[in-house]
């Protein structure tokens, strides 16, 4: 099953108050296009929340990003849900249920309204699903 699925949208604050900016957004989609695995995609995991190091383990793949995409502001992911132990839990819970957030590593910078964006220095790790309750 693969599906294109909405990630973040740019220069607007998200659950976790972190700011995106379009130009950030779109860099990590070229980063990804050039490094990405032809044959294996990249995996990611159902929330990384119960992995606290995000270290990510073919063991614990429970989807691949086939493709990333920007649509205006939004960032959009294509993601192939795979069958694996793990990717059942994903399949029993439905994908309208699922969010879908970056794990990535870079600086941030706090404004004045307390939002905080991210630095041009952003490197996207993975995508990973977890509840839209628990999504940032």
């Amino acid at each position: 099953m693969n599906i294109y699925i909405p990630v973040q949208v740019a220069d607007e604050p998200n659950k976790n108050n972190h700011v995106y900016p379009k130009e950030v957004l779109e860099k990590a989609v070229a980063d990804f296009k050039e490094r990405k695995c032809p044959m294996f995609g990249t995996f990611g995991m159902q929330d990384f929340t119960e992995n606290p190091d995000r270290d990510i383990s073919i063991e614990g793949a429970s989807h691949s990003i086939e493709d990333l995409k920007m649509d205006g502001n939004v960032l959009l992911a294509s993601v192939n849900i795979l069958d694996t132990p793990i990717s059942k839990k994903i399949k029993a819970i439905g994908t309208d249920n699922l969010a879908f957030r970056m794990a990535g590593i870079g600086t941030i910078k706090t404004r004045e309204d307390g939002a905080i964006v991210i630095n041009d220095d952003f490197k996207l790790v993975t995508i990973n699903a977890c509840l839209k309750t628990d999504a940032a």
